[in-house]
């Protein structure tokens, strides 16, 4: 192996212009497209992880329901990235669209079940915006937090008969619709709940979130 390297390389330097150009290419291309490939490997990774690392995750509103509509959801992560995290951190808020109960496939329900309880485990669920089914199963279990110590009297007033307590009922809010996509008092899949986890570790922001998505 030494001596045929040592073959080309006294081949290559006797070969002027193209034709060394043509010869070097001839024999290192899988080296060079090799080495080309590793430098643009390299070159995205650093851009990922160190010069534009993604956002991190600092506030979590997760979808348990028919629809969502995602020009709006990306609309309103914008808004509330302004409302609640700070504008100097690398931070952002994500809106999570896992489905809905509203299923015959029971595989699909038990996923999202699933998937909502390591979420929980972890405190990575703020606020939900869920079906009837979904509501009435965290509400049993006790994963919403009582909502009357946490809102102000004035937004209390405004909700009325919509504060259940542990839940929103938010068929009529206009910001909740937008997001849906439909308008839930119309629509066959039921009522409309948005909550606070009650092993959240950000309920000062939760609530207002849910004074967005609740205004009128």
């Amino acid at each position: 192996m030494k001596a045929e390297n040592e073959r080309i390389k006294d081949m290559a330097s006797q070969l002027k212009g193209k034709q060394k150009r043509e010869y070097i290419w001839d024999y290192y291309k899988l080296h060079i497209i090799g080495g080309i490939i590793g430098l643009i490997i390299i070159g995205s990774l650093l851009n990922m992880y160190v010069f534009n690392p993604p956002a991190e995750i600092a506030f979590d509103i997760t979808m348990m329901v028919p629809n969502m509509d995602a020009e709006v959801k990306d609309a309103y992560v914008e808004t509330l990235n302004a409302l609640i995290l700070d504008p100097d951190a690398n931070e952002t808020v994500e809106i999570e669209y896992v489905g809905s109960s509203v299923s015959s496939d029971a595989n699909v329900v038990m996923a999202i079940q699933t998937k909502m309880m390591a979420k929980a485990q972890l405190q990575a669920l703020d606020v939900v915006v869920m079906d009837d089914r979904y509501y009435s199963l965290l509400s049993d279990e006790g994963g919403l937090t009582d909502l009357e110590p946490l809102l102000s009297g004035d937004l209390k007033e405004r909700l009325g008969d919509a504060l259940l307590g542990d839940a929103i009922m938010v068929d009529d809010m206009p910001n909740v619709q937008a997001l849906l996509g439909y308008k839930p008092a119309d629509a066959e899949f039921g009522s409309i709940y948005i909550g606070i986890m009650d092993n959240s570790l950000r309920k000062d922001k939760a609530v207002r979130v849910l004074e967005f998505l609740t205004e009128k």
